[in-house]
């Protein structure tokens, strides 16, 4: 039986890869990491995870995206090399604290966030969003990025071509509840 979460985690690696073939990045799919790129003669890292509850808590809901942190840290390829970056699906745990009139504080989620980021080999950590676009009409995939304050400087390089910090406000949205 294919379970719920590797449904999830095959489409966010779906949509992972349709984002770099628009941005023009070549890349090899593999399994640890998802994603092999060679950007400017070295190898770069993307492992992707998708972070879901499955019925609604009362727990704050930043642990479980601090849990996948976490477990995915403990990978071979993060304790081999630096050049790994870390996308997360948090399309669900959105939707709940939406439900709960929750919405999350940038600030503070990119201060608790950093600090499990520091203890990984990870060079930064993005926070992936399904969105219904509805002044646009369209589906978008929105990210917030946190980088490693010591972050290598060809990560850094390949995320400010690729996924570059900026802001992206969408007033008049709607959230599945699964990504």
């Amino acid at each position: 039986m294919f379970e719920l979460a590797h449904y999830l985690g095959f489409r966010f690696e779906l949509a992972t890869a349709a984002s770099l073939t628009r941005k023009g990045i070549n890349f090899q799919k593999t399994e640890s990491p998802d994603f092999t790129i060679n950007w400017k003669g070295h190898k770069i890292g993307i492992e992707c995870v998708n972070v879901h509850i499955e019925k609604p808590t009362l727990k704050n809901l930043i642990y479980k995206i601090k849990k996948a942190i976490k477990r995915k840290a403990g990978k071979r390829y993060s304790i081999v090399t630096s050049k790994i970056l870390l996308f997360i699906d948090v399309t669900n745990i959105y939707f709940h604290g939406l439900l709960r009139g929750e919405l999350f504080d940038e600030k503070e989620l990119k201060e608790r966030i950093g600090c499990i980021l520091n203890l990984t080999n990870f060079g930064g950590i993005l926070l992936f969003v399904f969105v219904l676009n509805k002044t646009l009409s369209r589906f978008e995939l929105n990210y917030f990025r946190i980088d490693k304050p010591k972050i290598d400087p060809l990560l850094k390089d390949f995320l400010d071509y690729c996924y570059p910090c900026g802001s992206h406000d969408v007033y008049d949205f709607a959230l599945p509840e699964k990504g």
